[in-house]
């Protein structure tokens, strides 16, 4: 068993409100913007890292998450350094299992000059070894779907800038596919084979595609690709082990994946509300892509080179990779 706890998955799935004892309190409207805005990110080994700023202190590293339902994260020692008190308590779901959660409001949230009022956040015990980085102070927590529902987000890893946009006009070569919101998260179609998926666009994963495991059982995934290679990483709710195997058949409309890392997870409490898995930077960072929710789509400009294995094969750029680490 090969245990990656260097290589720790945050892997928070979406908040889930279960046997709470308070309510979220309503959020400010989000601003309307002008022009595009433009901010720097970086793409490290466990999601998109930006940097904002809570009610008026220093940029403080986030994971710029799509796959975190309905509200932000707060660590609960960057809440403790800002002063934020928490109240009332719920339960958080992860792959992991689930984590006590507490809530608040603060006064301000601003990303690259953009000021968010008034913002929800829940404030939880994260592990070191989800918020420790290679270089840099910690994580303080992650920025979720409130960022990505009213804007159209493009991510250029190889660039190292994410721009959120009221209007995103697909450019000529992009391959759109349709997005539809389930539990407060896009979902995106997908075949394996000659079975169809529907799979969370996640940019909190760090791996290219995952299958929960009933998906992979149906799937036969094991039986077809071996039994892979098991690995640790951390949750919310705590470590857990996952299966990565070496996959092909994979696409996403027009494109074809072949020989990509395909990981098998549990279940886990978070996935209530998901059906089949993921896509997640692995795969996602392969390309310039736009998650436009207003407008219901996923657009990705290939940066990758035609293979030679027919139509809609791609030969990508290793130069995306991901930087920095954790």
């Amino acid at each position: 068993m090969a245990s990656r706890w260097l290589f720790p998955a945050m892997a928070l799935l979406g908040v889930l409100l279960a046997a709470g004892c308070t309510a979220t309190p309503p959020r400010a409207p989000a601003p309307r913007l002008e022009r595009p805005l433009v901010v720097p990110v970086a793409w490290e080994k466990d999601g998109l890292v930006v940097h904002a700023s809570v009610n008026g202190s220093a940029p403080l590293p986030f994971i710029f998450d799509s796959g975190l339902s309905e509200i932000h994260v707060l660590s609960r020692e960057t809440a403790r350094r800002l002063g934020v008190e928490g109240r009332g308590w719920s339960m958080a779901g992860s792959w992991s299992g689930y984590a006590s959660t507490s809530f608040a409001e603060v006064d301000e949230l601003e990303l690259g000059g953009l000021r968010f009022g008034r913002t929800p956040v829940a404030i939880m015990d994260l592990p070191e070894s989800v918020t420790a980085r290679k270089e840099g102070p910690p994580l303080a927590g992650f920025l979720g779907q409130p960022l990505f529902r009213p804007y159209a987000v493009t991510v250029d890893v190889a660039a190292g800038t994410l721009t959120l946009s009221q209007d995103h006009e697909p450019p000529a070569g992009a391959v759109v596919l349709p997005i539809r919101m389930r539990g407060g998260l896009p979902r995106v179609p997908a075949r394996f084979g000659e079975a169809s998926l529907q799979l969370d666009v996640d940019t909190g994963d760090f791996g290219e595609v995952t299958l929960y495991e009933n998906a992979a059982r149906r799937l036969r995934v094991l039986r077809r690709y071996g039994p892979g290679e098991v690995r640790g990483a951390v949750a919310a709710g705590g470590p857990f082990n996952y299966i990565a195997v070496r996959a092909d058949g994979f696409r996403l409309g027009v494109l074809s994946f072949d020989d990509l890392e395909l990981h098998v997870a549990p279940f886990g409490v978070a996935a209530a509300m998901k059906e089949d898995g993921t896509v997640g930077m692995g795969l996602l960072g392969r390309f310039r892509f736009t998650l436009d929710q207003p407008a219901g789509r996923l657009v990705l400009e290939p940066r990758c080179a035609a293979g030679g294995g027919g139509a809609g094969e791609l030969r990508c750029d290793p130069s995306v990779e991901p930087g920095g680490g954790r």
